[in-house]
């Protein structure tokens, strides 16, 4: 604006100047002609310092001053969203994720330009819901919502029915459990009657009896009988029937032959005259009438008897002890008579040529067996068996095993139960995972940590809420991140943690920013609990020189914030030692109290304290609480 004037002083001086050129005697003085325009810094020296004549003042000529020119105000600046431009004021709808899975709903926020700054974080222009996934059965798409008829089995028996089941597509994920695309029923099998196929539904003629007595009719034995899927009525069969005939008072099967002889004997030195008769429907070919026919014997001659033999005459063992039994085995031929004493008491009094017997000596020492075989000429012949009886040895009685005791009950040695790893199990899991079957051993059982029962964690819902400052500085201004998770409660915890890793690096890469910081907390059932230890690192060196630490020490699952009290964490940092990965200078404590005042007390009584104790620094400090675990509020600097 100075810049301005001083042109417009300037040129009302020339033309001035220019009047003054007729009258040497007008004088103008720069100074004061400037000091009525408001100008100021200019010489207030004579204009023509040269010949000062005193001369009257001249007459005033009139001078225009034009009016100054009004500096144009800025229009604001717009905002650009997806490569379109968003005047300043105007807002644009933008969406977290261009796309989520079938059965999610798009998350969107209404993002505000104000002067060339675009509110808000999300940058999708548009957002779409999936469509549902697709099955496949038996090689053909089903869509989802659709349904398919599917088979126990590809073929059933004839007389069965297929059984069938509607399988249903929701989302990719096909109901039932049948397989088969189709299901055929089989035909009737055929049946076999002395080599003849018969099929299914067809007679033929067969008969009850396949041989009648002679005088007997094979017509009260004949019926049709029907083949129904490979099976005739039940019963015997035959495909033929004839009349029996009758020789020697027995019967004879038409068809059947036998042997007859012309006579009952014949003298020595004849032969039998025999003749093969045949049964053919109730008669009987041939004549001859005897059914067997001898050859007289020749007068014998006398034959030598044999003398008796023993073969054999053995012992089961040549020692034993007192009580124990011994098998003794005996071979002979041509005896009549088989005698055998232990001492003079009589064991056997046998025809048998050959034979065993089980005997127990009733005393020790060495002890003889006599066999006697008495041939059928009257001789008779011996032989002996000697064997030692010995006292046995006193055998000490076994001690019994030791039993074993758990759970406070007594198991035998041998005997078996079921036992636990582990005395819960995650959500969704079975405790037969984690079951063992185990002995007693002599009063010891198997080494290792077990359960005598288990149970499945209860499902909980969790509530993950954190803030996410850059380079370690927390305020209210940080963004605010929360969603909640239905699992076990160490998966719920888990995925508490892995959501806020993720936001962080999410946070990070957006803003822009190579260390970002997360303060977190999952509240279940009304308590707060770390989502994380303290002082865990999130693996993310891909946004920072050191990863982005997780400051989650806020709420002790084994210590939340007694009844009728608020729990806070005292979190602050001391100018000069700094607030990042390397820095020595972090404080972090859990307090509680009866109201937001008595925690801001407490924790500028602990940041004294550490100033007082640290000489080495300015005392000069950034601190927060984190109050009320049950109540979720948020974060509050002080």
């Amino acid at each position: 604006m100075n810049s301005y004037f001083l042109i417009v002083a300037l040129s009302v001086t020339l033309v001035v100047t220019g009047v003054g050129c007729g009258n040497q005697a007008n004088k103008i003085e720069s100074g004061s002609f400037a000091s009525s325009l408001g100008i100021s810094g200019l010489p207030s020296t004579p204009v023509n310092p040269v010949n000062p004549i005193s001369t009257p003042a001249p007459t005033p000529v009139p001078v225009s001053t034009p009016s100054p020119t009004p500096v144009p105000t800025p229009a604001p600046l717009a905002c650009s969203f997806n490569g379109q431009s968003v005047a300043s004021g105007s807002s644009v709808m933008a969406y977290q994720s261009s796309s989520v899975p079938f059965g999610s709903s798009c998350a969107s926020q209404s993002r505000t330009c104000s002067n060339g700054i675009l509110g808000g974080s999300y940058t999708a222009a548009s957002c779409a819901v999936a469509a549902p996934a697709a099955c496949s059965f038996n090689g053909q798409s089903v869509s989802s919502g659709n349904s398919v008829t599917a088979y126990q089995s590809g073929s059933v028996p004839f007389g069965s029915v297929c059984v069938s089941q509607s399988r249903s597509c929701t989302n990719g994920s096909l109901s039932g459990s049948y397989t088969f695309g189709s299901c055929a029923v089989g035909q009737p099998a055929s049946c076999n009657f002395n080599g003849q196929t018969v099929a299914s539904g067809s007679s033929i003629l067969a008969y009850t009896q396949q041989s009648v007595p002679n005088g007997s009719s094979c017509s009260y034995f004949q019926q049709n009988i029907t083949c129904t899927n490979g099976s005739f009525p039940p019963g015997t069969f035959y495909p033929s029937c004839a009349a029996n005939c009758t020789f020697n008072g027995q019967s004879v099967t038409s068809g059947s032959s036998v042997t007859a002889f012309q006579a009952l004997s014949v003298p020595y030195g004849s032969s039998c005259v025999s003749q093969t008769r045949t049964c053919s429907n109730g008669t009987m070919s041939g004549s001859y009438s005897y059914p067997s026919c001898s050859v007289a014997s020749p007068t014998p001659t006398p034959t030598p008897i044999p003398a008796p033999t023993i073969n054999s005459f053995n012992s089961s063992a040549t020692s034993i002890l007192l009580g124990q039994s011994i098998t003794l085995a005996w071979s002979t031929s041509n005896v009549s008579n088989v005698q055998i004493y232990f001492g003079s008491t009589l064991l056997i009094n046998s025809s048998l040529a050959s034979g065993t017997i089980t005997h127990i000596p009733p005393l020790t020492g060495s002890l003889g067996y006599q066999l006697t075989a008495t041939g059928s000429n009257g001789t008779t012949i011996y032989s002996f068996i000697n064997i030692t009886v010995s006292n046995p040895v006193p055998t000490p009685a076994p001690t019994p095993a030791a039993s074993c005791i758990y759970n406070g009950q007594t198991y035998a040695s041998g005997q078996s139960f079921t036992v636990y790893t582990a005395q819960t199990v995650p959500y969704g899991s079975s405790c037969s995972s984690v079951a063992e079957t185990i002995t007693c051993n002599n009063g010891s059982l198997p080494s290792g940590t077990y359960y005598s029962s288990c149970t499945s964690e209860v499902p909980v819902t969790g509530t993950c809420v954190g803030y996410i400052g850059v380079g370690g500085s927390f305020s209210l201004s940080a963004p605010k991140f929360q969603t909640t998770f239905t699992d076990s409660f160490t998966k719920v915890i888990a995925e508490c943690n892995q959501y806020f890793v993720n936001m962080n690096v999410t946070y990070c890469q957006q803003v822009g920013k190579t260390n970002c910081a997360s303060m977190i907390m999952t509240i279940i059932n009304g308590v707060a609990y770390n989502t994380a230890p303290t002082g865990q690192y999130a693996t993310n060196n891909l946004y920072g020189t050191y990863p982005s630490r997780e400051l989650s020490n806020y709420a002790p699952a084994t210590s939340p914030a007694p009844a009728g009290t608020i729990g806070g964490n005292c979190a602050f940092t001391i100018s000069g030692k700094g607030f990042s990965e390397v820095a020595t200078g972090i404080f972090s404590t859990n307090i509680t109290g009866t109201s937001d005042s008595a925690l801001t007390s407490a924790c500028n009584a602990i940041i004294n304290s550490n100033l007082t104790n640290d000489s080495s620094v300015s005392p000069s400090v950034s601190h927060e609480t984190l109050l009320d675990y049950s109540t979720n509020q948020d974060l509050v600097n002080f």
